[in-house]
């Protein structure tokens, strides 16, 4: 924290990228009017707490129903960036068959906090957790997420 006209600043969070393979967007099937798209789009960028996720999910419910697969991942991916970037990660990324967690520069992994989760298809390094997405199958999705959650509790 910083001190900023007698008064604490905490300074932002670096923005967590997420490049993975996923399909999430709105689709124009499920909210056929652009302005109400791009609106949801911009509310979706500007959210900052898992509460503000989670309300606007109820709200796009309420308004357009049931949200396809699409969306689902959108949201997904949403709160997977809110959840990394509380923890301290820059990336998520697809690199050819693993997903790479990525720790901002001058941040190392603290070990300890992610060794329950050593197991095969697990890689745990010193900025990063590489996580192999063959050898996890459908798991890797719920491995990413305990991975998340690991690095955020410390």
């Amino acid at each position: 924290k910083a001190r900023q006209a007698g008064r604490e600043v905490t300074p932002p969070l670096p923005a967590t990228t997420v490049d993975l393979p996923l399909t999430a967007y709105l689709p124009e099937e499920y909210i056929p009017d652009q302005a109400a798209r791009i609106s949801l789009y911009q509310r979706l960028a500007r959210i900052k707490s898992l509460e503000d996720l989670a309300d606007l999910r109820e709200e796009v419910r309420d308004r357009f129903g049931a949200e396809p697969a699409e969306v689902q991942e959108l949201l997904y991916v949403a709160g997977l960036k809110l959840r990394a970037g509380l923890a301290g990660v820059v990336a998520i990324a697809q690199r050819n068959r693993e997903v790479v967690v990525s720790l901002g520069q001058g941040t190392r992994l603290e070990r300890s906090r992610l060794e329950r989760l050593a197991r095969p298809g697990v890689k745990i390094g010193s900025t990063q957790v590489r996580l192999e997405i063959e050898r996890l199958g459908p798991r890797w999705r719920e491995s990413l997420g305990q991975v998340i959650q690991a690095l955020a509790s410390g």
